[in-house]
């Protein structure tokens, strides 16, 4: 779905095989489950939640504006750039394969949790948990408050500008 105003609308797919891609739209919310393919949102606007469940290939989102919580759950690479999060909540759970999420705004909260390996950079928010993780490099972003626990290795990262920083962020 391309170059559409469908505010009003939401997108369900589920149990589907097959790429979901919405370029350029304004939409209520997005709920994606169970997707054998991949998930490309780019410069889309939502003004409720979105789900993204159990999506087998990777999932993009880019260049976007959430105006509701975000849930990704049990996917494969999760990549989120230059994304606006209208101060919503951003949580992810459980899944494989690398994620990246850098050169997001507004991101009220980010709550990311048994996950592999990723990067986190270049993002502002007012706070973060990151449990249960493999390696992550938290590089140059801006926050209220950080807390890191029970991730195998430690985080690494530098030039953060974060208030308050506890458990194995705390240096």
């Amino acid at each position: 779905i391309s170059n559409a105003n469908m505010l009003a609308s939401d997108v369900l797919v589920t149990g589907r095989t097959g790429n979901v891609i919405l370029t350029n739209l304004a939409l209520s919310d997005v709920l994606v489950e169970n997707l054998t393919g991949a998930v490309t949102l780019t410069g889309v606007a939502t003004d409720s939640d979105s789900k993204f469940i159990s999506i087998s290939s990777t999932l993009s989102l880019s260049g976007s504006v959430f105006n509701g919580d975000i849930e990704i759950s049990t996917s494969q690479a999760v990549n989120l750039t230059g994304n606006d999060f209208g101060q919503e909540v951003l949580t992810i759970t459980k899944g494989t394969g690398t994620m990246t999420i850098s050169g997001n705004i507004n991101m009220g909260g980010a709550n990311i949790s048994e996950r592999g390996n990723f990067t986190f950079s270049n993002n502002r928010f007012g706070a973060a948990t990151f449990s249960k993780n493999g390696a992550m490099s938290i590089t140059g972003n801006i926050g209220d408050s950080l807390s890191c626990v029970d991730n195998v290795p430690a985080p690494t990262g530098s030039n953060n500008n974060i208030t308050f920083k506890t458990g194995q962020c705390s240096n």
